[in-house]
C-alpha cells in the first residue's frame, strides 16, 4: 500500500491529499467553464458535479488537517477537573530533537494557579520517570497560565511517554497518556 505522507524537515505533508486538493478544484473550474452552470441538463450535471467535487475537497482538507496530528501521532489532551483544565500539547518529540517541550495551558476561575510547574510535573516514559529540565512561561499565581515544559529527550526512543501535573490540592496527579508510533521500528 503506499504511503500518502511524505516528509520534508521535520514537517509533514499529505501529499495525496494536497494532489486530491488540486483536482478536485482544477475539475470544478473545469465544470464550471465548459457549462455556465446554465438551466440545462448539462447545467445540473454540472452542478451536480460540482457539490460531489466540493464534498471531495471538505473530505481532502479534514485529511490534512488531521495530518498535523498524525505527523507524530500525538493530540493534545484535555483534563478538566475540580475547577481547573488543564490542557497538554507535544510540541517537539523528535527522535533527533536534544529536549522535548510539552505546551501546558491551565485555566480556572476559582483558585490562582501557584504550582512550580517544573517541580510538579513528571514524564514517565516505559516505566522510568525523568525531572522536567525547566518551565518557561507564565510565573505562578494568575487564573491562565501558559509555557513549555521542557525535558531531556530519550534514548532509545520510548513506546509510549505520560506526562504527569500534581496541582496543589489535588491527592493524584493529572495524567497525560500519548502512544510513540514506530518508536522501536525506526519509523
Amino acid at each position: 500500500m503506499l504511503n500518502p505522507y511524505f516528509t520534508l524537515g521535520r514537517k509533514t505533508f499529505v501529499g495525496a491529499s494536497l494532489l486530491a486538493i488540486w483536482y478536485v478544484f482544477n475539475h470544478m473550474l473545469a465544470a464550471i467553464f465548459a457549462s455556465k452552470l446554465a438551466p440545462t441538463a448539462n447545467g445540473l450535471f454540472a452542478l451536480k458535479q460540482l457539490l460531489i467535487d466540493f464534498t471531495l475537497a471538505a473530505m481532502a482538507i479534514g485529511v490534512i488537517s488531521m495530518g498535523n496530528a498524525a505527523e507524530t501521532g500525538l493530540a493534545s489532551q484535555i483534563s478538566n477537573e475540580r475547577g481547573v483544565k488543564v490542557t497538554v500539547s507535544v510540541k517537539n518529540l523528535y527522535k533527533e530533537a536534544e529536549t522535548w517541550h510539552f505546551e501546558v495551558t491551565l485555566e480556572t476561575h476559582t483558585q490562582d494557579l501557584k504550582e512550580d510547574m517544573a517541580k510538579s510535573s513528571t514524564l514517565i516514559a516505559d516505566g522510568k520517570q525523568y525531572l522536567p529540565l525547566g518551565w518557561e512561561g507564565a510565573p505562578p499565581g494568575s487564573h491562565h497560565r501558559k509555557g513549555l515544559l521542557r525535558f531531556k529527550s530519550i534514548t532509545p526512543q520510548p513506546s509510549s511517554v505520560e506526562l504527569q501535573i500534581h496541582l496543589n490540592g489535588e491527592s493524584a496527579p493529572r495524567s497525560f497518556k500519548w502512544i510513540m508510533k514506530g518508536a522501536r521500528n525506526g519509523n
